[in-house]
């Protein structure tokens, strides 16, 4: 006698599919949230070493590092390798020479440093110099300028003097960080640029180029960015955050408070000089930017902090009341 042999029906096989789909779909916003949470430990993690690294640096010299000066034009965080645990890498620069044209310095400026990446930032763009065509060090860490957007260390006409912890040949003691060292920012994020014209997805990860006319054409600027900021550019700097070591262009080695996290709008740079810019804080956590403060601590800032508190914790000494929620 024959036995009955049982199979799933066409039907039974597409409802358990269909539910299998289901918990997939329900399952896969949880498990791209909690990598995405470890990615922001890490990337916190990794603010923590690089405010620490200042302060350490403070600790042995009584002074932050400069944001950049002399002839070499290493940013601060050129100089603080050594107490980031890469003396070996800092010895292999010769701050005598330019940091990036010097042909002393390409073995030095074609690696990454581990320390200086957000996980959350996946973009695979580099920038190759014109010497030996090597890769340069990214960077994902940018010194708080202030909130006025010159980087000089003495007003310019209508261009006003830096007021955060970092601009050119600074040389900052806690002693002057006078609206407290939990009150101002150090560090913030910056996302990396495409070094190539922008997809979609990339249109703020570029910066637009502002006419240096109308860039000192009004104080206004210091604080608020020109028209030219918010509207496509015919020039735009493509590579921000792809040169960790290049001090003396503003794009690769500042970040400032004159607009809020994640700023909506593209950020821009005075055309002649590259001295002046509106950059702002930005990562790809959702809706907010880590920021490393002086006294040591990393907080976590939404987007849509109040502007004016933003600014404060930008200033070092201009005595504002408001505080970082």
């Amino acid at each position: 006698m024959d036995r009955l042999r049982r199979a799933f029906t066409l039907v039974e096989l597409l409802v358990v599919i269909a539910i299998i789909g289901v918990l997939v779909a329900l399952l896969l916003p949880a498990v791209q949230a909690a990598r995405e949470a470890s990615r922001r430990i890490k990337c916190q993690n990794h603010l923590k070493q690089v405010g620490l690294a200042a302060q350490n640096y403070h600790d042995s010299l009584n002074v932050f590092p400069s944001g950049w000066t002399g002839t070499g034009q290493a940013t601060a965080i050129c100089f603080m390798l050594p107490y980031l645990e890469q003396g070996n890498k800092a010895n292999t620069f010769d701050f005598t020479q330019n940091i990036n044209t010097s042909a002393s310095n390409a073995a030095a400026r074609g690696q990454d440093v581990a320390v200086f990446l957000c996980p959350s930032d996946a973009g695979q763009a580099r920038f190759f110099t014109g010497l030996n065509n090597e890769a340069t060090g990214r960077n994902n860490y940018m010194p708080n300028l202030g909130s006025y957007a010159n980087w000089a260390e003495a007003d310019n006409a209508n261009r006003w003097k830096a007021n955060g912890i970092f601009y050119r040949n600074s040389g900052v003691r806690i002693a002057e960080v006078s609206d407290g060292t939990s009150n101002t920012a150090l560090f913030s994020e910056c996302r990396r640029g495409p070094n190539a014209a922008p997809n979609p997805s990339q249109d703020l990860d570029v910066a637009n180029e502002a006419a240096f006319g109308t860039w000192d054409g009004s104080t206004a600027y210091n604080t608020t960015p020109p028209a030219e900021c918010a509207t496509p550019s015919a020039t735009t700097w493509r590579y921000r955050g792809l040169q960790y070591y290049r001090g003396g262009t503003f794009f690769t080695a500042f970040y400032n408070h004159t607009t809020p996290p994640n700023n909506r709008f593209r950020d821009c740079m005075r055309s002649s000089g590259l001295d002046s810019g509106h950059f702002a804080a930005r990562s790809y956590h959702p809706n907010s930017v880590g920021v490393a403060m002086c006294d040591g601590s990393v907080r976590i800032v939404n987007n849509t902090i109040d502007l004016v508190a933003w600014r404060a914790a930008g200033s070092r000494g201009e005595g504002e009341s408001a505080q970082l929620p």
